[in-house]
């Protein structure tokens, strides 16, 4: 555990924000607000909060608890923040939930934590003084863990997707306040293994298996893809020819270490519907890790300078955020 003020703290939870993956964000207070410092190489007037938040779940299937008191639905200054989760179809893996009385401040990734006096808000993190502490694995990371679990278990669903989480995880007996968090998480990872192999089946004319197609159905079971809100994953990528199919063996190999992971995440379901599992956990624990004996294609190199890395990132989301929100009412 470390002690973060002033700039530590900021940069701290700019760079957990930035990473993305399944995230737990609790503030009785929250408002948007513009990049500031050099977070991110830019002072930019942009939505910083809201594009984080958004860039967290379409990048690798992210996840977002979002936690906060009810009355932030009605103050003025986190109305059109929150508004914008609720109404917009693009934030269909933010789970907003409301708790009463909230005046914790929290944010949680599954292998670190900052919790503190500073609320998401411009204030807070452009004006204030405020003090938090980072935290990195152990005991208080776990207890932090069953905090946050607590409050999605008894909170409120204020979104759509939030609703939905909790009644199809409820019907399927995965509603559990121990878990709630890891189970989220395995989800996700389920989700970003269904599209990476959809996707290698399209790249390189593979017929879907029928284990990927089964596991498709029951994935939709319990969370949404949602693929009708964006673009078929047909439009988006399209198939990869260079003349010749010298490395096709590889390629059908690769396509069969996803389905063994598909089968191992399906194995470690079945545990959890079966309760054979009903504390907290690590998926990774129980999957194996599978390796390609085939040589494979050669690998072109293109060396570019940070700028334009950072160049060509910001393109591709700014892309990918038009891709979802076409179509929708309000700017983002």
């Amino acid at each position: 555990m470390s002690v973060l003020v002033d700039g530590d703290l900021v940069k701290c939870v700019g760079r957990i924000l930035a990473c993305g993956g399944v995230l737990g964000l609790v503030s009785p207070y929250l408002s948007d607000f513009k990049y500031w410092g050099d977070l991110r190489g830019s002072n930019r007037d942009k939505k910083f909060l809201t594009e984080l938040l958004l860039s967290a779940t379409l990048e690798n299937d992210g996840r977002v608890l979002l936690i906060t008191d009810p009355e932030s639905l009605e103050r003025e200054y986190s109305r059109d923040l929150l508004q914008e989760i609720i109404r917009h179809k693009w934030c269909y893996w933010i789970y907003l939930f409301t708790v009463p009385s909230l005046h914790a401040k929290l944010l949680f990734r599954n292998d670190e934590a900052v919790v503190g006096s500073a609320n998401f808000t411009y204030s807070a993190f452009a004006r204030n003084i405020e003090l938090g502490f980072h935290v990195t694995g152990g005991p208080d990371l776990t207890r932090l863990k069953a905090f946050l679990n607590s409050l999605v278990a008894q909170g409120t669903p204020e979104n759509e997707a939030a609703l939905e989480l909790k009644t199809r995880l409820a019907a399927a007996g995965l509603w559990r306040q121990e878990s709630l968090f890891d189970i989220i998480r395995l989800t996700a990872y389920a989700h970003y293994l269904l599209r990476t192999t959809r996707i290698h089946c399209i790249w390189h004319s593979l017929e879907e298996p029928p284990p990927l197609t089964a596991f498709r159905g029951f994935l939709n079971s319990l969370e949404s893809d949602y693929e009708d809100r964006g673009l078929p994953l047909r439009q988006r990528y399209s198939p990869i020819t260079d003349g010749t199919d010298a490395h096709a063996e590889y390629y059908k190999e690769e396509l069969s270490i996803s389905v063994r992971k598909i089968e191992d995440v399906q194995a470690l379901f079945d545990q959890l519907l079966r309760g054979e599992i009903d504390e907290p956990f690590e998926y990774r624990n129980y999957l194996r890790e599978y390796e390609n004996s085939l040589t494979p294609p050669p690998m072109k190199h293109i060396r570019l300078t940070a700028e334009e890395e950072m160049r060509i990132v910001a393109m591709l989301l700014e892309d990918r955020i038009k891709d979802y929100t076409s179509g929708e009412s309000g700017d983002l």
